[in-house]
């Protein structure tokens, strides 16, 4: 018997409020900002898994995100696309991905900054965390760069930043 079966069966009991769970979200959001942002998660690395399931079996493909929290989602919950690759805080001194890298997955970077770099870049899906969640990540474009054209010696320098 659990403890709920144990408190019905001596006559307490509680009312049971039903909340949405995009409500429950707000209020982790209002109280711990980074905790709200990393509902969705497992949401994202989906949508980035079946972009990569999109592609060849046989492409060069790197994961590269805006920020670390979107980069430690895909290496938390999509480990076979792992390490992704982020300009963002530490995760900028591990390195670009490597240069034989055929196709990006974005997330969380402009398309148009994309395009400076590679010759097709294209939005393949959205970010969408299950929960109608306002947060940073709900809504983020996946982009698919293709025909990269500048060397990442140079393309990554461009894409550190802190914050």
């Amino acid at each position: 018997m659990t403890r709920v079966d144990t408190a019905e069966a001596v006559g307490f009991r509680q009312p049971v409020a039903r909340v949405p769970l995009a409500a429950v979200g707000a209020v982790v959001t209002a109280v711990n900002y980074d905790a709200g942002e990393t509902v969705g998660w497992p949401a994202l690395a989906a949508a980035v898994e079946r972009a990569r399931d999109d592609l060849p079996a046989d492409a060069r493909v790197a994961v590269l995100t805006g920020n670390y929290g979107q980069a430690g989602a895909v290496d938390r919950f999509a480990p076979r696309l792992a390490p992704a690759y982020s300009g963002h805080n530490s995760y900028w001194t591990w390195g670009p991905p490597p240069e034989d890298t055929d196709v990006v997955l974005a997330v969380g970077l402009p398309e148009e900054q994309l395009a400076r770099w590679f010759g097709q870049v294209a939005v393949v899906d959205r970010v969408d965390n299950g929960v109608e969640l306002d947060n940073d990540e709900q809504g983020t474009p996946i982009l698919r760069a293709m025909d990269r054209y500048v060397p990442w010696s140079e393309i990554w320098p461009q894409l550190r930043h802190l914050g």
